[in-house]
């Protein structure tokens, strides 16, 4: 960003009321602390400007929005915290400093998640395991799809698991792992984010995988067919995923 664009987007974000723009992501300056000291929130070590500050949270998959003092130069991301509730990087819980701006990411979808109903999807690029496909989601401050109903499931099938829409490197198999499993007790699915028995089903017609004992024991991580449909896998096995988040 050259020197007149740096200045141009300066003074635009600090007058009130306003939404500024940084790489597509729309900020809203906020006058409100509410949340902010339960938030985690992480110090950028550093001088910084107000566009560089807007660019380290657009960067920062679980940042919230920033907090800005233009006489120190100082930036301050608030991060929403992940379903694991870590970071790998230190963090500071702020006094009252009036010198402080802060400005908030407007309610939307990520660049590469799509929106359906009040929540967020992404398809993972890569084949993991059912536990690596968890990690994957958690370190986007995400979870591995919960899904609720028919239309859901459909929704997800249709927009994800087409050929047309999947990724070229998944075309033979495009399936993807879900939140779901019976990993703690054999035939009791539950949603591992969540924590709650799965109560709506869709699954493929002889499955899961009940009338071979010797396989059901093992095949305990569900997957979600492009028809819409629900499979009981190995969790080694290696597919691609979709993570899940609920717009704030």
């Amino acid at each position: 960003m050259d020197h007149s664009l740096e200045w141009w987007y300066i003074m635009l974000c600090l007058s009130l009321p306003v939404t500024c723009e940084y790489n597509h992501v729309l900020f809203s300056q906020s006058n409100s602390n509410e949340g902010l000291n339960s938030s985690q929130t992480l110090l950028s070590p550093g001088s910084f400007s107000l566009p560089q500050c807007a660019a380290l949270c657009t960067e920062q998959p679980c940042c919230l929005g920033y907090l800005y003092n233009r006489d120190s130069r100082q930036c301050i991301l608030q991060l929403r915290m992940s379903p694991r509730g870590d970071h790998s990087s230190s963090t500071v819980f702020l006094p009252d400093d009036h010198g402080l701006r802060r400005f908030r990411k407007a309610s939307g979808c990520a660049a590469s998640w799509i929106k359906y109903q009040d929540h967020c999807y992404y398809l993972g690029e890569k084949k993991v395991n059912w536990t690596d496909a968890k990690r994957e989601c958690e370190e986007r401050c995400s979870h591995l799809v919960e899904i609720g109903d028919q239309e859901e499931s459909d929704w997800l099938a249709s927009t994800f698991l087409f050929k047309n829409t999947c990724p070229i490197s998944l075309f033979d198999d495009c399936t993807a792992w879900t939140g779901g499993s019976d990993v703690d007790i054999e035939g009791q699915y539950r949603w591992s984010y969540s924590n709650v028995p799965i109560t709506f089903t869709a699954w493929n017609e002889g499955e899961p995988s009940v009338g071979l004992p010797t396989e059901a024991e093992e095949k305990d991580c569900l997957e979600l067919f492009r028809n819409g449909k629900w499979n009981d896998r190995y969790c080694f096995y290696l597919d691609t995923f979709i993570c899940e988040i609920s717009l704030e």
